[in-house]
């Protein structure tokens, strides 16, 4: 287990560090610096905005997985594959958040992004939900740590694919919406506090 763990650790870091891939230094000539690189730096604004953003939803997909793996205990080639088609859909991150930096205005790159970001979700939620089901984890795990993975697993992809129908109708819109992802896990997380989630 260590080492499924281990491996996942590592293709998540790898995929958050790329993010910043998305940020390019402006190329501004010398003679010009002092009066342009402001505005540059200004104008890419919303690479920033899209870079910190998907920082945060990595990290909270990589601290879902950590809790996850401190109740499951086994694992046999399906749990395998579907972990490996999460750390697929991670490790594909950082093509969309550069994507929605360089056309966050456009509807189609804003879905394209929601629609990658949900697909690690509902990847995530698929690892723990073949886990629970098939008994891979602790025989002691209350049920209430069961639903509340569950239904923390689904919150952000559900939020996501909402946000991605929204952009056809008002792109504005559509990110507004993906702060219901912290309403929602905020929610869930009084909800279950009584869970005694590690």
């Amino acid at each position: 287990m260590d080492r499924v763990v281990a491996f996942s650790d590592g293709i998540f870091a790898f995929a958050i560090t790329l993010l910043v891939v998305s940020l390019d230094v402006p190329d501004i000539p010398a003679r010009l610096a002092g009066s342009e690189l402001v505005p540059a730096l200004v104008a890419q604004a919303p690479r920033f905005a899209s870079y910190a953003f998907s920082f945060w939803m990595v990290a909270i997909y990589w601290m879902a997985h950590h809790r996850m793996f401190q109740y499951i205990e086994r694992y046999d080639g399906t749990l395998l594959g579907l972990n490996f088609l999460m750390l697929f859909a991670v490790g594909f991150l950082p093509y969309p958040v550069e994507l929605l930096g360089r056309y966050g205005d456009l509807p189609a790159a804003e879905a394209f992004y929601a629609g990658s970001m949900a697909l690690v979700g509902f990847a995530s939620a698929g690892v723990w939900a073949y886990a629970a089901r098939r008994r891979l984890i602790g025989a002691d795990t209350p049920e209430d740590v069961i639903n509340h993975f569950t239904w923390r697993a689904l919150s952000a992809p559900s939020v996501f694919v909402l946000s991605a129908f929204i952009a056809f109708v008002s792109v504005p819109a559509a990110y507004l919406a993906l702060f219901l992802i912290a309403v929602i896990q905020g929610r869930l997380r009084r909800r279950f506090a009584s869970a005694g989630v590690r």
